[in-house]
């Protein structure tokens, strides 16, 4: 509800490291005082319904910066560094897929604007993209 990530240890259950997602953490965070001090409940807090994917041993994470279609992030899942950022890439709605090809993982994004985009989720580069496929909201 307030935009962190965190790695949390599957063995020990200790938390490893957390991170933020950007600009959009503090809003969230504002968001949320609002919500539990009006005691409104977190129903008025942005949506946040796309998930985080692991591809090529990249952790790639929304950044919920935008208004319909939200950028990406990739973090090092070892770590918590942030490797990389590309803007307004995948709808705010679900997670990118996974597309694996000659033994590589990419992250193929549609967006609400209609471009759907290949991924390389070392570099944090497009690979391709394809326009005027019209509106993708959902998982693809």
């Amino acid at each position: 509800s307030t935009g962190r990530v965190y790695a949390v240890d599957a063995a020990t259950g200790k938390l490893r490291w957390e991170a933020d997602v950007g600009p959009a953490h503090k809003q969230m965070e504002k968001a949320k005082e609002a919500a539990l001090a009006s005691r409104a409940g977190l129903a008025d807090l942005p949506n946040m319904e796309a998930s985080p994917v692991v591809a090529d041993g990249v952790l790639v994470v929304p950044t919920y910066q935008g208004a319909t279609d939200l950028g990406l992030a990739g973090y090092d899942p070892a770590t918590g560094k942030r490797l990389w950022e590309l803007p307004a890439v995948t709808p705010n709605k679900g997670a990118p897929a996974l597309w694996r090809h000659a033994g590589k993982t990419y992250v193929l994004a549609g967006s609400v604007a209609g471009t759907l985009r290949l991924i390389d989720p070392k570099a944090g580069t497009v690979v391709w993209e394809l326009g005027g496929l019209g509106v993708q909201w959902e998982l693809l």
